[in-house]
């Protein structure tokens, strides 16, 4: 009887421990109002509570480069509220290869909050300071997110 009550208890604790994901469709613009941008992002959460992992891609405007970036974001929830901050590191390459030296990293840092339509649908508004090493860049987004 106890074995069984143990490996029920070890099956049922992967799924309070499951990690969230959520997928979305981003937009905003990029220091300039007539760049407006779209991408993709992608997050899970990690087993330590209120971190996620964060992904986004997009293609910049006006060029034939790409940004990525891949950041850790705080991001407690309040009713249907969630405020977040969010750190990471990123790039933005014309092709994916192994030549790093076209890549043109950047740091970021940013916050701001998720609203919450029901459990799986949210709106994302943000503002993130992208950080060069020869210029800085702001971009203010928006997101529909959907989370699983």
């Amino acid at each position: 009887m106890s074995k069984r009550v143990l490996f029920l208890f070890f099956i049922l604790s992967f799924s309070f421990h499951a990690p969230s994901i959520e997928l979305g469709l981003i937009g905003g613009n990029m220091s300039n109002p007539s760049e407006l941008s779209y991408g993709f992002s992608g997050g899970f959460g990690l087993f330590i509570p209120l971190l996620k992992m964060e992904i986004e891609w997009s293609p910049l405007p006006e060029s034939e480069l790409n940004a990525f970036s891949a950041s850790i974001k705080l991001r407690p929830k309040f009713g249907k509220m969630s405020p977040f901050v969010v750190i990471g590191i990123g790039t933005e390459f014309e092709k994916l290869g192994f030549d790093f030296d076209q890549y043109d990293w950047f740091s970021l840092i940013g916050g701001g909050f998720h609203y919450y339509f029901n459990g799986f649908f949210s709106f994302r508004l943000d503002i993130r300071f992208q950080n060069f090493s020869d210029r800085n860049r702001i971009r203010i987004g928006l997101g529909v997110f959907f989370h699983l």
